[in-house]
């Protein structure tokens, strides 16, 4: 497997914790420090590079917004976060 493969899982898992922290309410809070901290240690260690990270997130947030499912909580978040995004 090669780094790049590597990178592609590591930028998928991130972007599966983001899209469900929404979710979790106030225990939410706890994952978000740690997805976080994470995100940041592996920025750091150069595994992620923070364009490509904030890409990643942008892509998932437009995914998350055009699910079935997406209550209308869960698109203004979405749509909070797009907009930081953008900023």
């Amino acid at each position: 497997m090669s780094n790049n493969d590597d990178l592609r899982n590591t930028q998928e898992i991130f972007g599966d914790l983001f899209g469900g922290l929404a979710s979790l309410g106030a225990r939410g809070v706890d994952g978000l420090v740690m997805a976080r901290a994470l995100a940041r240690l592996l920025i750091r260690k150069g595994v992620l590079e923070k364009d490509e990270f904030i890409a990643t997130m942008k892509e998932i947030v437009q995914e998350e917004r055009e699910r079935d499912d997406t209550t209308t909580f869960l698109i203004e978040t979405y749509e909070q976060i797009r907009k930081r995004l953008e900023d």
